[in-house]
């Protein structure tokens, strides 16, 4: 059997997605195209990624495995913290090093950056989930082909509905933090905060694989337990985030301003 009222987790997650780039293009008035820079940032991160799922990780994830357990998770944490780290915070770094938007990006567009990378995984992640259990939801004889375990989570309560949507939450605050970390490092030309926003997203990924070995997944409370940690990464984010925003130049470097300034010097005389 397949409860079909799963598919409200999917639908939450886009309506999260689209809810916080609506949220702040209203308040702040931001252009759109910044709120594009953060999708396309995070879609240049996922391709090596899932490139790196084929070919590396299934023969990593079956070395490790010869050591023990402790050391699997060890390895599994740090491979996939820092891989996120490296391409997340890495790509984003280059990208607004290079381009013209983002090298002068204010702070109310760094922020729809942000918004724009987390919302954008969320909707994508929504629509990959509402096709994927949509098929078995419309096509439920075929869920007979799964393995038990996967059959099970098809029927699973409504209530864990919930999870995976406030889990996409906590995901853009952690997204718009590390985001600002990073334009922060480049507008002061320190690139510790560089070094931050790569460590901070390990830890996010870097933590999976010893939540979901010691944390009973199969129960509604082991899938709501496992989001705690996500909970209180989120809150740092957003802690670090304002910190960030009260310190943010009002006028990045080489921004109009400065050009600005420029052209009035050079502006002709009045005749008396």
């Amino acid at each position: 059997m397949v409860n079909a009222f799963l598919l409200l987790s999917p639908i939450g997650m886009i309506a999260v997605g689209l809810a916080a780039i609506l949220f702040w293009k209203s308040r702040k008035r931001v252009a759109w195209k910044y709120f594009g820079y953060g999708a396309l940032l995070w879609t240049l991160a996922i391709i090596p990624k899932i490139i790196m799922d084929i070919a590396v990780s299934p023969y990593l994830y079956a070395w490790l495995a010869g050591y023990g357990m402790v050391i699997a998770i060890i390895g599994l944490g740090l491979y996939l913290g820092l891989r996120t780290g490296l391409l997340e915070s890495g790509f984003t770094y280059l990208a607004a090093s290079k381009v013209r938007d983002l090298k002068r990006i204010k702070l109310n567009d760094a922020i729809a950056f942000g918004i724009g990378f987390g919302a954008f995984e969320a909707i994508f992640l929504g629509i990959a989930g509402f096709l994927s259990l949509s098929f078995f939801v419309f096509n439920p004889s075929i869920a007979s082909l799964l393995t038990p375990s996967e059959q099970a989570s098809l029927d699973s309560p409504t209530i864990i509905v919930g999870a995976a949507i406030i889990e996409r939450v906590f995901s853009i605050f952690i997204h718009i933090f590390t985001s600002m970390l990073i334009f922060y490092s480049l507008a002061k030309k320190r690139i510790s905060y560089l070094a931050y926003s790569i460590i901070f997203k390990a830890a996010v990924d870097g933590i999976i694989p010893a939540l979901t070995y010691y944390i009973d997944t199969s129960t509604v409370t082991g899938i709501y337990l496992i989001e705690v940690p996500f909970l209180g990464l989120a809150l740092i984010g957003y802690a670090g985030t304002r910190w960030l925003m009260k310190r943010y130049p009002a006028v990045p470097s080489g921004t109009h301003k400065d050009s600005g300034s420029r052209k009035k010097a050079r502006a002709p005389r009045k005749k008396k």
